[in-house]
């Protein structure tokens, strides 16, 4: 089972071009893939988990959202 945790902290990274601890800049967008994958890969798991997922990417756009409609 996917850790939600590690998942949002990736998300935020990736729309942050950052690299937590123990990922590389180029290596945090392949490693949110499969942690989604493990969330969402078939219909079933995607419906199981969908209100999580959602959290995760909410999260991530509302962290960078507003700077960019200033900008």
């Amino acid at each position: 089972m996917a850790d939600f945790k590690i998942m949002k902290e990736l998300a935020l990274n990736a729309v942050k071009k950052t690299a937590p601890e123990n990922y590389t800049i180029e290596n945090v967008n392949d490693a949110l893939a499969e942690e989604l994958r493990k969330v969402g890969g078939s219909i079933n798991l995607f419906m199981k988990n969908r209100y999580d997922i959602y959290e995760v990417v909410t999260q991530a756009v509302d962290e960078v959202e507003p700077g960019r409609i200033t900008d």
